[in-house]
């Protein structure tokens, strides 16, 4: 049996986090600020021809003579002859659930072509968390008072002990039903100290 998981890190240069990996026993100096981020989605595999999965260049050629759509241009940054995707933060789209769909997509057709793992069973483990859904919001996106702009209907959080919350971002009943509470009442079911100015 071939087992595959698929895996999707963040690596940003100039990391200043005080965990990393080490090296032979060094460890890489510190940078100064952040600096440029690259996110990366592929599939480990556990086999000799692994870490990451790919296929050859000669086994790459018989894939795209059976789908000639594995050349097409999809605005992914895909790694040579593989279903790896590389996005770069703040410039590539963030990988959602359909990107995600479609890189699985491509490592099937893929698959055929592995000589290696001719007549192999294959298992993919895949991560199901739901963070391809993750989005930042402006605060200047809601409006401060009921009935002003807003542009949810609720807000998901963890809270203090990691319990995921939903927050209604619009009235559910009373004579404000139907109408967003603002950001003002929206910090204060939150537990976020509002200046009273």
């Amino acid at each position: 049996m071939q087992k595959s998981s698929h895996d999707e890190s963040t690596f940003r240069s100039g990391d200043v986090r005080a965990k990393r990996w080490l090296l032979d026993t060094s460890a890489p100096f510190f940078n100064k600020g952040r600096g440029r981020s690259v996110m990366i989605s592929d599939f480990l595999v556990q086999h000799p021809s692994g870490p990451y999965f790919h296929l050859n260049e000669i086994e790459w050629m018989n894939a795209i003579k059976k789908y000639p759509d594995l050349l097409y241009d999809t605005d992914l940054r895909y790694e040579k002859y593989s279903a790896t995707i590389t996005a770069h933060l703040g410039i590539d789209a963030y990988f959602d659930n359909n990107i995600i769909l479609l890189q699985f997509e491509r490592l099937f057709k893929l698959l055929e072509f592995k000589e290696e793992y001719r007549n192999h069973k294959i298992e993919v483990l895949v991560d199901n968390a739901r963070t391809h859904t993750a989005k930042e919001y402006n605060i200047n996106d809601f409006g401060k008072g009921t009935g002003t702009r807003c542009p949810v209907s609720s807000i998901e959080y963890k809270d203090e002990m990691n319990n995921i919350r939903t927050l209604d971002c619009y009235f559910q009943s009373g004579p404000d039903k139907g109408k967003s509470k603002g950001l003002l009442a929206i910090a204060l079911e939150l537990g976020v100290k509002v200046s009273p100015n």
